[in-house]
């Protein structure tokens, strides 16, 4: 076989124009090459389709470096079993040789994940802003994954374990849909919150506004409209869709704890936050919490919940969710 041939053929190669009998001619005259390395052979045929990589590298490696000569098309043709073609062949082994072994421990980088996954513990919840613009909250002991390029395609889907509540930036082109063992949620602008604990015995999504269509995955069904202040609980066993209605979280309860003391004089908002809950048996959700030690002053004694928020709203310009008896605060309370 003539040294310019070769290198022709591993010219074609690279270009992408060798038919499978030239490659196949390549890898036999690569098989002709003798190796002063211990084990070369013997790592090559340990394994047919690992092999051929390992071959492909070193032809690419042996056409770069026969590219850096002065011409290359100035190779000679050479008589097979000349003085030369060993000469050749034995340059060509070396190279081979040492690109055998870059190419042996070469690992290619590890393709990225597309997927994000957040995930909590049993004691913590995680304010999210996915990549549109919609914010998730993610309960305790939850998790969910979506693609870091939501919004790029046709939907936006998201996989959720456990629950979480969704504030979903309206976008008719892109419907939202949230995926969970056992139902799709699909939505195009709404907020909304969805329990789907693998312990639990089904499946809750509560609709605080906008609308909602809910599909089992076991059921060849109609999906399920949603309207606001309704909550569907889906039976796993049953494989059945309940609805009822939401109760209202903005009239005080009667408590039969000690009552809960209203009145603050320049405490930190996280206090404030704190009896709130212990007074109206709610639970506020609120970015950075531990991070609100700004000073709150206000005598709250005679308000109820809805007065409350509204005082919130009003006074810092922040933005309140009720659903049930969970409280969801958007914007900034402490302002610098």
């Amino acid at each position: 076989m003539l040294p310019e041939r070769i290198t022709k053929l591993l010219q074609k190669r690279e270009n992408g124009r060798c038919s499978p009998e030239e490659l196949e001619e390549l890898h036999q005259w690569f098989d002709t090459l003798t190796f002063r390395e211990a084990g070369i052979k013997a790592a090559l045929t340990d394994d047919e389709k690992r092999a051929r990589q390992l071959k492909d590298r070193i032809f690419s490696g042996i056409h770069s470096r026969l590219t850096q000569l002065p011409d290359t098309n100035l190779v000679p043709e050479v008589v097979p079993g000349s003085g030369r073609t060993l000469q050749w062949l034995s340059a060509a082994a070396a190279v081979a040789g040492l690109l055998f072994f870059a190419a042996l421990h070469y690992r290619p980088a590890p393709t990225p994940d597309p997927m994000v996954t957040v995930a909590t513990s049993d004691t913590e919840a995680i304010k999210i802003q996915l990549p549109d613009s919609s914010v998730v909250w993610v309960k305790t002991g939850s998790r969910i994954r979506y693609d870091q390029q939501l919004g790029q395609g046709p939907y936006r889907e998201l996989f959720l374990e456990g629950e979480a509540f969704f504030d979903i930036s309206h976008n008719p082109d892109k419907p939202f849909i949230v995926h969970t063992g056992d139902i799709d949620i699909r939505v195009l602008g709404t907020s909304f919150n969805v329990r789907s604990y693998d312990k639990d015995p089904s499946v809750e999504t509560s609709l605080l506004t906008g609308k909602v269509s809910i599909s089992s995955k076991k059921q060849d069904a109609p999906p399920l409209i949603l309207a606001p202040n309704q909550r569907a609980i889906y039976s796993k066993t049953a494989q059945t869709m309940e609805v009822n209605t939401l109760v209202p979280a903005a009239a005080p309860k009667e408590l039969t704890a000690p009552r809960v003391r209203m009145v603050f004089d320049e405490e930190p908002f996280t206090a404030v936050l704190d009896q709130i809950e212990k007074k109206f048996d709610v639970k506020i959700y609120i970015d950075n919490r531990e991070a609100l030690i700004c000073p709150f002053t206000a005598d709250l004694e005679k308000e109820n919940l809805a007065e409350i928020i509204n005082l919130l709203k009003d006074v810092n310009g922040v933005t309140c969710s009720l659903y049930g008896s969970e409280i969801y605060i958007e914007g900034t309370i402490c302002h610098p």
